[in-house]
C-alpha cells in the first residue's frame, strides 16, 4: 500500500457527479453474462486487419524529431478534413498554449487576446454511453461502474485518454478538452481506482482490467471500430495505454512522457538496490514491441522526472512506424500543446 501511495499519489477529490457534467459511468458486467449482451470477454482475439499500407515519408520540419521509419498497415484517414492548409494555419498562430502539471492539478494559460468557446460555458446533459431498459437491468448483473469523462465532439473517432498520476479525471479535463477540440475527436477519459470518486486501491491489475473493459465497451457495445480509436497515455497513463494498444489494433498510440517500466524508473531515481525490492509494474518495454499501429511519442529533454533515455529506448523497441518528438524546453510538467503535440501529430498522420 505504501508503494502504491508512492506510485499513485492521488490528489484530494475535487469533483462530484453534480459538478462534473461530462461524467459517465461505464458498467462492468459479470463475465458469465457478457455473451448474453453481445459483448466479448477481455481475452478476445485480434481482428484481421483490413487497413491499407501506411507509408512514411521523412520530413525536416523539426530538428528535435527522431524518426524510426518502418512500413506498417494503417491508413492516414482518421482526420481526412485536416489538409496542409490547416497545418499552416496552426503554424501561423502565435497564440500558443502551455500546460503545467503539478502533483495536484493541471492548469492552462493562454495569451490575453485568445478567445476560447469552452463547453463548460454552456453545459448540456451528457447521456450515459449505454441506455438499457428496465428489463435489461433485471436480467444482468453489474459488478461495478467505471467513472469516465466523455467529451462529445460529434465524431466517428474516439480518443481514449489515460491521465498522469498526479491528477484525477476532473483536473485532467482541460487538457482532454483541448486535445479533442484541436483534433475534432470524441474523448473518453478513464479514471483510476482510488482517484476522484472511484473507490478502490490503485494497482496495476485493476487499472489494466478497467482499460480492457473500456475497450470492449467501445468496440462491442458502442460498435466503434478499432481503426477509429486512438489511445493516449501521459506519464503513468502510458502503462495502460501501451498494454491496450498491444492487445488491440487502434488507429494510433500516443505517449506523453512515457517510461520503460516502474521498476526501471525507480532504479533511475533511487538506485538498483532499492529497485529490486519493487515489483515490476507496467512493463511498457514489453508491450510496445507488440503494438501493431503507428506510435507518436512526446518526451521533453528537460524532463527531470522520467529521463529522455526511456523514450529513446521505447522508440528502438517499436516494430512499427514510430515518431519521437523531443522539445528542448519541455519538462515533465510543461509543454506547448500546439507546437509540441498537435501540429507534429497532424503531420505524422498525414505523412
Amino acid at each position: 500500500m505504501e508503494v502504491n501511495s508512492f506510485i499513485f499519489p492521488a490528489p484530494k477529490c475535487e469533483y462530484t457527479e453534480k459538478n462534473f457534467k461530462e461524467l459517465i459511468w461505464v458498467p462492468v458486467y459479470k463475465s458469465k453474462q457478457i455473451k448474453q449482451l453481445g459483448v466479448q470477454s477481455a481475452n478476445q482475439s485480434k481482428r484481421p486487419s483490413t487497413q491499407q499500407d501506411f507509408y512514411f515519408e521523412e520530413s525536416n520540419y523539426d530538428q528535435d524529431v527522431d524518426e524510426n521509419v518502418i512500413v506498417h498497415k494503417s491508413p492516414p484517414r482518421l482526420l481526412n478534413k485536416y489538409k496542409s492548409n490547416n497545418v499552416k494555419t496552426l503554424l501561423s498562430n502565435k497564440n500558443q498554449n502551455r500546460l503545467y502539471e503539478s502533483l495536484a492539478n493541471v492548469c492552462l494559460t493562454s495569451t490575453p487576446n485568445e478567445k476560447i468557446q469552452h463547453p463548460r460555458c454552456n453545459k448540456l446533459p451528457i447521456r450515459h454511453l449505454k441506455q438499457m431498459t428496465q428489463q435489461d437491468e433485471e436480467e444482468i448483473e453489474i459488478i461495478k461502474k467505471i467513472p469516465c469523462a466523455f467529451i462529445n465532439n460529434q465524431s466517428k473517432q474516439t480518443l481514449v485518454y489515460f491521465h498522469s498520476n498526479g491528477e484525477d479525471l476532473y483536473q485532467a479535463y482541460e487538457l482532454m478538452w483541448r486535445i479533442g477540440n484541436s483534433l475534432k475527436l470524441n474523448i473518453l477519459g478513464v479514471e483510476y481506482p482510488g482517484y476522484g470518486i472511484y473507490k478502490g486501491d490503485p494497482n496495476e491489475q485493476t487499472i489494466l482490467e478497467d482499460a480492457d473493459h473500456i475497450m470492449n465497451y467501445l468496440i462491442n457495445t458502442k460498435k466503434v471500430e478499432e481503426s477509429n480509436i486512438m489511445i493516449c497515455g501521459r506519464s503513468i497513463g502510458s502503462g495502460p495505454a501501451c498494454y491496450i494498444a498491444s492487445k488491440y489494433r487502434p488507429f494510433m498510440l500516443i505517449l506523453i512522457s512515457p517510461f520503460l517500466s516502474i521498476q526501471q524508473l525507480v532504479e533511475h531515481k533511487l538506485g538498483k538496490l532499492f529497485s529490486v525490492l519493487i515489483k515490476e509494474r507496467f512493463p511498457n518495454y514489453k508491450h510496445i514491441s507488440e503494438v501493431q499501429c503507428p506510435i507518436y511519442i512526446l518526451h521533453g529533454q528537460s524532463d527531470n522526472m522520467i529521463p529522455l533515455s526511456h523514450a529513446l529506448k521505447l522508440q528502438r523497441l517499436c516494430k512499427c512506424k514510430c515518431k519521437l518528438t523531443t522539445p528542448y524546453h519541455m519538462t515533465h510538467a510543461t509543454f506547448n500543446l500546439q507546437q509540441d503535440l498537435i501540429i507534429p501529430l497532424l503531420r505524422f498522420m498525414m505523412s
